[in-house]
């Protein structure tokens, strides 16, 4: 599923290492971002390019676009909540706009996997509302099951960095004020991204959440 371009240039920079694992890849857009500006994570930084990049997804019709396309070395049909890798073997887990189309429960089964997967960390993405959305031309997976909140993910033991409310995101929801009217007066931010960093041995496992909003101001819980 699409996300909000807004969100590439502090996605993108956050990615780790030089294996990668994208969870709900769709069609590939997250994966074509890292082969094409590469230079933007941190092995591109180092002028490193990554090395193995596997797409995962339940949709056939996505599965063949992106092994099509040759977006990812590897491209494997399988669920989110289990997970078909050893633990600890991809450096980065994607899981962008993914858990907001289960319900609560599975969706925090995802977040598991996800980090059982991982040996470095799992970046996620979700919106900070319900945004009302229905499956379209076949897709079973696209609708919107359940919010996602900061108390959600606290309660999951993460740590939070929070910004203020995005000035130049108001006209998005003004929108909306005839068919919600509380979201003329938003209190949340827009868009979280959620990362959370996995030590070598999965003793210590330190979080941060980030809302986007062009600018970033911490607030330790």
């Amino acid at each position: 599923m699409s996300s909000d371009p807004k969100l590439i240039p502090y996605i993108l920079p956050m990615v780790e290492g030089t294996s990668v694992l994208d969870v709900g890849c769709g069609n590939g857009k997250w994966g074509y971002l890292m082969k094409v500006d590469y230079w933007y994570t941190k092995a591109g930084r180092r002028k490193v390019k990554l090395d193995y990049m596997v797409g995962v997804d339940l949709c056939p019709k996505y599965l063949n676009f992106v092994k099509h396309h040759k977006i990812y070395d590897d491209v494997v049909m399988c669920d989110s909540r289990q997970l078909p890798f050893k633990s600890s073997t991809f450096n980065t887990v994607l899981l962008l706009e993914v858990i907001e189309h289960m319900i609560k429960s599975e969706g925090a089964k995802s977040l598991r996997e996800a980090e059982r997967v991982a040996n470095t960390l799992v970046i996620v993405s979700t919106p900070s509302y319900f945004i009302r959305q229905e499956s379209r031309n076949g897709g079973l997976f696209q609708k919107h099951l359940s919010k996602w909140a900061v108390s959600d993910f606290a309660r999951l033991g993460y740590s939070i960095l929070l910004g203020s409310f995005p000035l130049e995101r108001i006209y998005n929801y003004l929108q909306y004020f005839f068919v919600k009217l509380t979201y003329f007066f938003p209190q949340h931010p827009v868009s979280l991204i959620v990362m959370k960093r996995i030590s070598a041995l999965k003793s210590k496992q330190k979080s941060i959440i980030m809302s986007y909003n062009g600018s970033f101001s911490e607030v330790m819980d």
